[in-house]
């Protein structure tokens, strides 16, 4: 009879460390660990593509943020890769860093990368960009779909190394900030005949979307998306989908809509890509009864303006309902709103008869202390 509550609970400890992450206190509004007990892994290079302006090999690389293995007692974590913006010509990967950071002290591995930038545009165009840059339509389109490809590229890398950084695949998640949002809602949501449909001539010179910069044969599968003021071509590419979104964005923000509208669109230009943004994402998703929830800055003509820890914070909470089938639509204008969820969940230690070693723990170790008594006759 023992030896089958063993089994039992042998196998349910394995089911909870690699499946469920429903887990009380972790992935919450509040951190669970402080600033000095996350570990960075930086400069860890994850692809390599051809620059579509310079025909030049370009080295990409991430950093990973995750709890100190040495005391975190879940070992396998949700990965969230977050990516950042800068209209697809400019930007840095540290500029994700603090959110990164405090996603990783919430139980996450948090991931920010590198991707290839530039599409001929002048970053000191400024009130000219609609002169100088209004004729580099399909650049632009190439240079998101660039940016795409190496996502899928990071994602495939990541997964392939989750032993290195504790990562459950089960439990992936996309994020960034303007373009950086725009590159995770693409690489979510579109297939190659929509990333052709939206840039017609970036597959015949920079490959695949799927296949770029790296040759790991990784099947990659996102739970959610964290849209932070981004957008999709058009929410056509939303039809049939099943994952769940979180959007923050400004109500009159021009750089990128909140609605429908043009990118890079502030001073009336009609000569960049249309876009539909976090409102229309939102109706979508909700009509076709898939979890979403849209936060808006009322009134702002901003762009990006919600506050960073807010953010981390609802996400956390979104993403954490998701991996407990507790989804829920809705909108919020609250800035500081971020209501609590660390109470849902199970307690992520086991305690069950099948821990033989009294360890707190139900693992090999306990199943080699039973056979070490296996046969042997009880004390009378």
């Amino acid at each position: 009879m023992r030896l089958i509550l063993f089994c039992l609970c042998l196998c349910t400890a394995l089911a909870l460390s690699a499946q469920n992450q429903c887990l009380s206190e972790r992935y919450s509004n509040s951190p669970i660990f402080t600033d000095e007990e996350v570990v960075v892994a930086s400069n860890v290079e994850y692809a390599v593509a051809t620059h579509q302006l310079t025909g030049v090999e370009q080295s990409l690389k991430l950093d990973v943020w995750m709890p100190d293995p040495g005391i975190d007692p879940v070992a396998n974590r949700p990965l969230i890769v977050m990516i950042h913006g800068g209209g697809f010509q400019s930007g840095s990967r540290n500029e994700m860093n603090f959110m990164c950071n405090e996603f990783a002290k919430r139980g996450f591995v948090a991931a920010t990368i590198t991707y290839r930038l530039g599409w001929g545009c002048d970053p000191n165009a400024g009130i000219f960009i609609c002169g100088v840059c209004g004729g580099l339509n399909n650049a632009i389109r190439t240079a998101a779909y660039n940016a795409v490809q190496d996502a899928h590229a990071a994602l495939r890398f990541l997964v392939s190394e989750q032993d290195v950084y504790g990562i459950d695949e089960q439990w992936v998640f996309v994020g960034g900030q303007s373009a950086g949002s725009i590159t995770a809602l693409c690489t979510t949501f579109l297939d190659q005949q929509e990333a052709n449909a939206f840039a017609p001539n970036a597959e015949a010179t920079s490959g695949g979307l799927f296949t770029s910069g790296n040759d790991l044969n990784v099947d990659v599968t996102i739970r959610g998306v964290v849209n932070d003021c981004g957008a999709v071509p058009n929410v056509s590419v939303l039809e049939g989908a099943t994952i769940p979104v979180i959007s923050f964005h400004d109500d009159g923000d021009c750089v990128v809509p909140y609605g429908s509208g043009y990118l890079l669109g502030c001073l009336g230009c009609t000569s960049f890509p249309t876009a539909h943004g976090s409102s229309l994402i939102y109706q979508s998703l909700t009509a076709n009864g898939i979890c979403s929830e849209l936060n808006t800055v009322q009134l702002s003509l901003g762009h990006c303006t919600w506050p960073q820890l807010s953010l981390v914070s609802r996400a956390s909470c979104f993403m954490k309902r998701e991996m407990c089938g507790l989804c829920t639509s809705g909108m919020n204008v609250d800035t500081n709103a971020v209501p609590p969820c660390a109470s849902l969940g199970i307690q992520p230690s086991i305690s069950c008869q099948a821990d033989f070693n009294g360890d707190g723990l139900v693992n090999v170790s306990d199943m080699l202390e039973f056979l070490n008594y296996f046969g042997n006759p009880c004390a009378p």
